[in-house]
């Protein structure tokens, strides 16, 4: 058989293998593989400084008062929900360190639990800061805030929530910060009126800030 016969079989030989469907065995296909990635939630917390100094006042004849604040208390929220976040805090009245009976009352409900108007609380959140995440639809009280109640006048009295910080639905994962300023007014005389006519002695008086976040 001469080349030329050999080259006109070979044509013959593919046209009736592409009629019958046969596809030589060096054709290639393709195919796909699903890729699964599943994002585990985290959590949510809140952390705090673990003291805060407010500033001395002396006993006078006038109404004094103390400031300080709680900075940075920080919020992370890796849950992955974005079900929006609110943080808040709540405080104990001062007891004192060397005489336990004597207490600074932080209640401003004073009208009732104390017959006077004065307010001896108030917080002002400030200084919302994003470390990192999406910084909008948060939301930080401008406005300072007073106590409204106090479960008891003792050494376990605790104050109504304050509002820090919040995320709306929709938002909040990341970490983000907001500071806390204190004022605490102290009576002239220390000495708070009728019906408790309770005086404070000098000394060192320690509560406690809660912080949370829902």
């Amino acid at each position: 058989m001469t080349l030329s016969q050999k080259v006109q079989s070979a044509i013959v030989l593919g046209s009736l293998l592409a009629v019958a469907g046969v596809v030589p065995a060096s054709a290639q296909g393709n195919d796909t593989t699903t890729l699964n990635l599943e994002l585990t939630a985290g959590t949510r917390t809140i952390t705090s400084d673990a003291s805060a100094t407010l500033s001395a006042v002396a006993i006078t004849n006038i109404l004094a008062t103390s400031t300080g604040s709680v900075p940075d208390t920080t919020i992370v929220d890796t849950t992955g929900s974005l079900s929006g976040w609110a943080a808040n805090v709540k405080f104990t009245n001062l007891v004192g360190a060397t005489t336990a009976s004597k207490i600074i009352l932080l209640a401003s409900d004073v009208t009732a639990n104390f017959g006077t108007g004065d307010e001896y609380l108030r917080v002002t959140p400030s200084g919302q800061t994003t470390v990192s995440g999406n910084s909008t639809n948060l939301t930080t009280p401008t406005s300072q805030v007073t106590i409204t109640s106090l479960d008891t006048v003792a050494a376990g009295g605790e104050s109504n929530t304050f509002a820090l910080i919040s995320a709306a639905l929709g938002h909040g994962n990341g970490t983000y910060t907001v500071d806390t300023g204190i004022e605490i007014d102290i009576p002239a005389y220390a000495l708070y009126p009728a019906p408790t006519n309770m005086s404070l002695t000098a000394q060192n008086y320690v509560g406690t800030a809660t912080f949370a976040v829902s």
